[in-house]
Parts: C-alpha cells; structure tokens; sequence
C-alpha cells in the first residue's frame, strides 16, 4: 500500500498523531483530517500551506510552543534530526534567551541544511523585528518546516 493510501485509510485518530507529530497544531491537524482523501504529495502539501496560511495567530503560536529552541540537545527525535548540524554555543543561547524575552516564543528557522553561522546570522537579524513581523516569519519558518516533514512522513509511511 502506498503512503498516500495509508494515509487516507487512517483513523481520524491515528491520523491526528501523524499530522501533530508534524505540526502541532491542532486546527492545522484537524483540516488535514477534514481534507482527506487525498491524491498527490502536491495536494496534501498544497493543503497544508493554504490551512497553514488562513489560521491565525493562536494556531501558529501552539505549534511554536512544541519546537524546542534551536541549538539545544534535547526535544523530539524529528526536532534533534533537523538541528544535527548546529553546534551549541553560549553565543546562541544567549540570543536565544534574548528573542524569548522579546517576542514571548522561541526563535524557529528551518535549520536543515544550516550552518550554526547562518542560523546566528538569522537570530541577530530577526531580533530586530517588531512582534508582528516577527510572527509572520515564525509562521513562514514552520510552513517550511512542516513541509520538510510532510515529504519525509509520505516517505517513511
């Protein structure tokens, strides 16, 4: 059976587990849910851009709340996978610190593929930015992320 049907053959229930262990949001995971059955890896990563995108500010901030900060060494085994290439260091838990204190969630960025000077580099820009613009690039970072994720689930499933 191929990943897509897997998918769409899943319980409500089991599907929810899929969906918030990419993304924990639950509005996001439940239009995911609602949208099914789907037909291409195109139409579920088209779905959960466009859902991602009308939900609102709550919705973006639950799903931050369960990334954990980038550069520490604990958090879920999908969250350590992504960050392999970081190398913590007291300069980013600093700024990490600083960013909290600022805009009140944790600084994300989708860090595959990123060296620790480009994700320093990002967290130094983007303290900079006022709390709204800052929500829409966390919420960016997230699509991003949970695209990555999508891909990778549909290969795995």
């Amino acid at each position: 059976m191929q990943a897509l049907e897997k998918l769409n053959a899943m319980s409500d229930k089991a599907a929810r587990e899929v969906f918030l262990g990419i993304c924990h949001s639950r509005a996001w995971g439940n239009a995911m849910i609602a949208a099914r059955p789907y037909v291409s890896l195109d139409t579920v990563l088209k779905e959960a851009g466009d859902v991602w995108q009308l939900l609102g500010h709550g919705d973006w901030l639950e799903a931050a709340a369960h990334h954990p900060r980038l550069g520490e060494k604990h958090g879920d085994v999908t969250s350590l996978e992504e960050q392999r290439s970081l190398e913590p260091s007291a300069e980013l838990k600093i700024l990490n610190d600083q960013y909290w204190a600022r805009f009140g969630f944790v600084f994300l960025l989708c860090a595959t593929g990123k060296s620790s000077i480009e994700v320093l580099d990002s967290l130094k820009a983007r303290l900079k930015n006022d709390r709204e613009t800052e929500v829409v690039k966390m919420r960016d970072e997230i699509q991003k992320i949970t695209e990555l994720r999508l891909k990778k689930m549909l290969e795995t499933l």
